[in-house]
């Protein structure tokens, strides 16, 4: 069962990405659902993360910053960054700076959000494996403070 993590302070935001991850039949998996960075922190701290989807507009982090903090707790769990805004110079950085995907919200069916997830996790494992071949530590899904 995957374990995602779905950083979003809009509940309907929220209610329509579990609608559609709903519909994903490929895998099973559970949602842990915050509104803020720092809770994704607490959640982080206690559980192993398969996979999170962030939000950029967030009440404790705005554009980025969201993105960088996250980066910087874990190494292994792929973010995806979902966003309302269809600019390609943000969705551009937001992969230099870690993210695995860049979404649209409202812009995305079950089928291509079920691809966008497997083919997250395994770009992202095999980024770990490579580290991990070149020697370099790799953090595990749990930060820890």
């Amino acid at each position: 069962m995957k374990r995602i993590l779905l950083v979003e302070d809009n509940p309907g935001d929220a209610r329509l990405a579990q609608e559609l991850l709903d519909e994903c039949s490929d895998f099973d998996f559970h949602v842990t659902c915050v509104g803020r960075v720092s809770d994704a922190r607490d959640v982080l701290s206690k559980q192993a993360i398969d996979l999170i989807f962030l939000d950029l507009g967030l009440p404790d982090s705005e554009g980025l910053e969201g993105l960088r903090r996250l980066t910087s707790m874990l190494l292994n769990a792929p973010i995806i960054v979902l966003s309302g805004s269809n600019d390609k110079a943000l969705a551009l950085e937001a992969l230099k700076h870690g993210a695995q995907d860049y979404l649209i919200k409202g812009t995305m069916n079950a089928e291509a959000l079920s691809r966008v997830i497997q083919f997250s996790i395994e770009r992202k494992g095999a980024e770990v494996r490579q580290l991990a071949l070149a020697g370099k530590k790799s953090r595990s899904n749990v930060w820890k403070p």
